[in-house]
């Protein structure tokens, strides 16, 4: 969150060290911030009952799946136009 505050004048070494901790338990807060909105992001979907559920579950999976091969073969269709992965004919 960008949050504009007011820098703290920095005379003594005291106040550089201070702002120090403060900028460093900032960090470590944002980094567990961001740890736990990427685990919620990538967690796999909760199991559902019943037969319908199942059957949209599997459907979800082959999508998945779909994407990924077609992203795939996007991108080695990419690295292909460059020199350096071009067949040699």
């Amino acid at each position: 969150m960008n949050t504009a505050k007011p820098e703290p004048a920095l005379n003594s070494l005291e106040a550089i060290v201070v702002a120090k901790a403060q900028v460093l338990t900032e960090l470590h807060e944002s980094r567990v911030r961001m740890n736990d909105k990427a685990k919620g992001i990538f967690a796999p979907a909760a199991a559902v009952e019943g037969r319908a559920g199942k059957w949209m579950g599997n459907i979800e999976r082959a999508i998945a799946i779909y994407d990924g091969a077609m992203f795939g073969i996007k991108v080695m269709r990419r690295l292909r136009l460059t020199r350096f992965f071009r067949r040699k004919r």
